[in-house]
């Protein structure tokens, strides 16, 4: 809700300009401001302006609000959704058969394995065609909510007075609500620190949502929980040791195609604590689609530039995946309130700010951005990125005037219907692949159990073989988990070497000085803005490149001690395990900790070893492609984070402070960035503690170590032996069976293949 200051001023006080200015102790031009949009006035500002001239907030409510006007819900005319939610159903009802299935031959080991190993794949199917997330980010008083509103065509989010949003909102289609929902609309929900936050095409496991649910309710629950004004979020913001989502879910038709997340506003240019960050943070992790607004009267100021290129990073490259979906173009950069630096005859003002802002942008980037990023879509020959593609991305929006939004309401809905047919290709190749995979698996035991029926003596056969070599495969799976762990350790040291090496090189004053030269932005405030966080980003470039070519020489050496091992393997007296496929199925659960993230994407010579359909569905799910390329956002989170972002901006803010003035200006500057990169920061929440008291560079040192150590951490020799545990049962289960039992699990097993 926004109030007329100029009908307020002028027809309720009878003042000019500058008498109110004067009686509110402000400037002329704020007074401008406000009339032009008065959006940005906070509650305790308006609740000033009211007592200062006799009123109540509420009558300057009642009385001077601006006339709404009712928005239609955006919507496409392209009904390929509708396709892609039948292909879900039909999943949906492949998974109630295979569930149904489970008690045809229960007391068999084997087909056990097989029904569960069925009811995953197509559990981890329909996950890779969830529904698209886009997240709207950017600062506090953006106009997120209101955005967001509009495309809605309602007000589900409170967006009267900004900063309102304090808690992660998502929004989901009703027909997605869970039926144990009854007739509540909206949850919210908790999950640990260190997690995700709650994953929404999973609360239709009903385990999975009682175990996270706080509380159900109506739409209030927004206000209540997910404004910093809410009296339920008043007691959770003390103890930040859980992650809150609120899930709302209503009947707008963009929702059919996408789930909305509006994200707290980034904050770390203030003295306030990060939590809104760090919420913002791990909601990005998840984004499909970035969308990212910033104010059209402070368009991509400096503060900005370090969030947008964050996002950019962390962007899912889909134009690697499809060709119809063109560079970034998951990506929106808004200059919201656009009426501000617009008006009814010359609508170019936006579009030419908007340019030269992204210029100044792209000055800011590290050295030779552009070919990495296109280097991290390599497979699509029409990857190469470049500031023309980052300008195609910025559109004009406000909220009354639809020639502003016009462009980027096409844009948006586009883009949803090139995701929807992007799903249902993804969908019906994923389930090609599953089902083939998973049948050659039926196929292959169906064979060995066949031999089993002819010679029942070669089960016990192979049964006794396989407990005779199994302590060598257990000795295998510990010296393989011993070389990663030492590899990991490796690495960590070897990485912290070459960090400190480019840190002395790098953070002096002396190569600060020249490369404040090499570069010349300049010495206006701007300008030293721009040159310390290009000089951040061109840091972070350097330490990513160390992360992940360590990564990569990490993951090719468990790849040649599969390769040695799987020879070996050769000499064992067994022909029913394969050694590479099993300890790489255990790696598959920890495939997004550490280098694992890069490892994944080396697999494509160790292909013709992974035969568990199981494997791939679990890696498509998580949304990592074998073979594939690994891209920045493998090892951006390594250095990046609220805690990061938010002292960059503190070294830029406190480099920038001071004029300079003679001809000495570039080294006192450098001494002033040298002194902010090793400075002792404050943490200023429960979420950073683990930084207390160290410098910037200390903590790029930290988070590195933390990287390599989750890395050593997440293996271990258990996760290997259960599955020859596993093989062992399997082959026990047909060694004591007679011919009609093995003709039984013959039967069963081929009841559960896929018909293609």
């Amino acid at each position: 809700m926004e109030i007329n200051i100029k009908e307020f001023r002028e027809n309720g006080l009878k003042m000019s300009q500058e008498e109110f200015a004067e009686q509110l102790n402000i400037t002329q031009n704020t007074v401008s401001r406000w009339e032009k949009d008065s959006s940005s006035l906070t509650i305790s500002r308006l609740d000033q302006i009211a007592k200062t001239f006799g009123y109540e907030v509420y009558d300057l409510i009642q009385l001077y609000s601006v006339r709404e006007i009712h928005h239609q819900p955006w919507e496409s005319e392209n009904k390929l959704w509708e396709k892609v939610t039948e292909e879900l159903e039909i999943i949906e009802d492949e998974i109630n058969k295979a569930k149904e299935m489970k008690n045809i031959n229960k007391d068999s080991y084997l087909y056990k394995n097989f029904v569960t190993q069925k009811i995953e794949l197509l559990e981890n199917l329909k996950n890779s065609g969830k529904k698209p997330s886009v997240t709207f980010t950017g600062a506090s008083d953006a106009g997120k909510s209101t955005m967001i509103n509009t495309i809605l065509g309602d007000k589900t989010l409170p967006a009267q007075w900004t900063p309102t949003t304090s808690t992660g909102t998502k929004l989901v289609h009703i027909e997605d609500k869970p039926k144990f929902m009854k007739d509540n609309s909206t949850a919210v929900f908790a999950t640990d620190n260190e997690s995700k936050l709650v994953q929404t095409h999973l609360l239709n496991d009903k385990e999975y949502f009682e175990t996270h649910l706080v509380e159900m309710g109506g739409r209030n629950l927004i206000s209540n929980f997910g404004t910093h004004e809410g009296e339920d979020f008043k007691n959770i913001r003390s103890n930040r040791i859980k992650n809150y989502t609120i899930v709302s879910y209503l009947d707008a038709p963009v929702l059919r195609q996408c789930e909305i997340w509006d994200i707290p506003g980034t904050e770390a240019s203030s003295d306030e604590d990060l939590s809104d960050d760090y919420t913002a943070n791990v909601a990005k992790q998840d984004a499909d689609v970035i969308i990212y607004l910033s104010p059209s009267n402070q368009f991509m100021h400096n503060f900005d530039m370090q969030y947008l290129k964050e996002s950019i990073d962390s962007l899912p490259r889909y134009d690697a995946k499809s060709d119809e979906i063109l560079p970034l173009e998951n990506l929106f950069i808004i200059a919201s309130q656009a009426h501000i630096v617009t008006n009814n005859k010359e609508d170019n003002n936006i579009k030419r700010l908007m340019e030269k802002r992204l210029e100044e942008f792209e000055l800011t980037l590290p050295d030779g951005y552009w070919d990495k990023i296109s280097r991290s879509v390599s497979g699509n020959i029409r990857a190469n990125y470049s500031l023309n593609d980052l300008k195609k991305r910025a559109f004009s929006f406000e909220r009354d005037r639809e020639k502003l939004q016009k462009d980027f309401k096409e844009a948006f809905i586009l883009l949803l219907d090139k995701l929807s047919k992007y799903r249902l290709n993804e969908i019906k190749y994923n389930q090609e692949q599953f089902y083939k995979e998973f049948n050659k698996e039926i196929a292959m035991q169906s064979e060995n159990l066949k031999g089993y029926i002819k010679h029942t003596e070669t089960a016990l056969k192979e049964y006794k073989n396989f407990l005779q070599e199994k302590p060598k495969l257990k000795q295998k799976n510990n010296e393989m988990v011993k070389s990663i762990k030492n590899n990991a350790n490796y690495y960590k040291d070897d990485s912290r070497k070459k960090l400190n090496k480019l840190l002395d090189e790098m953070v002096t004053v002396d190569n600060i000085q020249h490369l404040i030269g090499v570069k010349d932005f300049g010495k206006k405030k701007t300008q030293k803005e721009q040159f310390v966080t290009w000089f951040q980003n061109e840091l972070n470039s350097k330490i990513e490149d160390i992360i992940e070519n360590n990564a990569k020489l990490f993951s090719k050496e468990i790849n040649d001690k599969l390769e040695v091992i799987m020879k070996e393997s050769l000499n064992l007296n067994i022909n029913t395990f394969n050694f590479a496929a099993s300890f790489i199925g255990g790696l598959s659960s920890i495939a997004t900790v550490g280098a694992f993230s890069i490892y994944f994407s080396t697999l494509g010579n160790l292909g013709g070893y992974i035969l568990l359909s199981k494997v791939v569905s679990v890696l498509t799910a998580a949304g990592i492609s074998l073979g594939g390329t690994a891209t920045v956002a493998t090892v951006i989170s390594t250095i990046g984070g609220p805690m990061t972002l938010a002292i960059g901006i503190a070294i830029i803010v406190g480099s920038v402070i001071a004029k300079l003035a003679g001809g000495n200006w570039k080294r006192t500057f450098a001494k002033q960035i040298y002194k902010g990169f090793n400075k002792k920061y404050k943490a200023k929440s429960t979420d950073d503690a683990e930084y207390k008291g160290l410098t910037y560079k200390e903590i790029l040192a930290y988070n590195i170590d933390k990287y390599w150590e989750d890395t050593h951490d997440a293996i271990n020799i258990e996760m290997f032996n259960e599955k020859l545990d596993k093989r062992e049962q399997e082959l026990k289960e047909q060694a004591h069976q007679n011919p009609e039992e093995l003709k039984g699990s013959l039967e069963s097993i081929q009841k559960l293949k896929f018909v293609v």
